[in-house]
């Protein structure tokens, strides 16, 4: 009888990432978490050999170190923009785009010999990689029920930047040891150009009217997930964070001000009985007083006589 009831059990609880890559097993959204994967192995692979393949055609620190931060400044402008981008071209083009952008960037620094010319191409950093998580982040959550967002989001930061960029660095690295750095750039590139191909042909090819060239919006919404919380960078936590209210706002929502909390700022979070937001009187100071009854009562048990701030003994 009890080991029916724990196969019951066992039966009931299903990991949630199953469950969030089951809401993925259409072909379209299968193809968006494939083409995820696969531009966190190119990030991988650019991110590993990209400093080895310049250093062979003679490229020194400094152009290491000046490449570096212009990566790191595309990236925060393509931030700044992607949600935009999305906005304007919708999730499925910005990887698109992106697939575009790796295609003519692994290519061009495959064939250059100075490696100096490698700088123009790394701004393509901040298409290839922030406006494409940007994209695959709000396009999980849109695609995705309410309850498993913060789900889908650690099992896209699996694919993307765990099994992606991992795969790069050790599937990469037995490329570049039999073939070289610029004939594994150049393959991966091509490969790029195949994938693009049968990522468009997925998305955009209708067996009524052929290829279109807009999608609606029940397949691609032009808007940004409202949850924020779940297009967080890479290294940054997905989970909300709680925000500390300002003390016109902490009094307004006590009652003393005419603004409504029902949709407000602080609409999201519990200000009362513990919540994250508690304020001096709930859940800090309740556990200090528990603390301090417990205290009483172990002097109690033990022959001491209890004041108001100490323990002394009996005798």
């Amino acid at each position: 009888m009890f080991a029916q009831v724990a196969g019951m059990g066992a039966a009931r609880e299903v990991p949630e990432w199953v469950t969030v890559l089951k809401h993925f097993g259409n072909l379209k959204c299968a193809s968006f978490l494939f083409v995820s994967w696969f531009m966190g192995f190119g990030i991988g692979l650019i991110f590993t050999f990209l400093f080895w393949h310049l250093q062979d055609y003679g490229g020194s620190p400094t152009l290491f170190g000046v490449a570096s931060v212009i990566n790191h400044i595309s990236e925060i402008f393509a931030y700044f923009f992607s949600f935009r981008l999305i906005t304007q071209i919708g999730h499925v083009k910005v990887l698109c785009l992106g697939l575009v952008g790796n295609v003519l960037r692994f290519l061009y620094i495959s064939w250059l010999k100075n490696p100096w010319w490698v700088l123009p191409f790394e701004f393509m950093q901040g298409i290839t990689h922030a406006a494409v998580w940007a994209a695959c982040c709000s396009y999980l959550a849109h695609n995705t029920p309410h309850h498993l967002r913060g789900s889908a989001q650690g099992v896209l930061q699996g694919i993307h930047h765990g099994l992606g960029r991992g795969c790069g660095a050790l599937i990469g690295g037995v490329f570049v040891y039999y073939f070289g750095t610029a004939s594994t750039f150049r393959g991966y590139g091509f490969c790029c150009l195949l994938v693009l191909a049968a990522f468009i042909f997925i998305n955009f090819y209708r067996k009524e009217t052929g290829f279109v060239s807009e999608l609606p919006p029940t397949e691609d919404p032009r808007q940004v997930a409202e949850e924020t919380s779940h297009l967080a960078p890479h290294g940054v936590p997905s989970n909300p964070i709680p925000r500390a209210l300002s003390s016109t706002r902490l009094h307004e929502m006590g009652g003393g001000g005419t603004a409504s909390t029902a949709d407000g700022y602080g609409a999201t979070y519990s200000t009362s009985g513990g919540g994250n937001l508690d304020v001096p009187g709930g859940l800090f100071l309740s556990s200090i007083t528990d603390f301090s009854q417990n205290l009483m009562q172990a002097c109690q048990n033990y022959g001491y006589v209890t004041t108001s701030s100490s323990c002394s003994c009996h005798n």
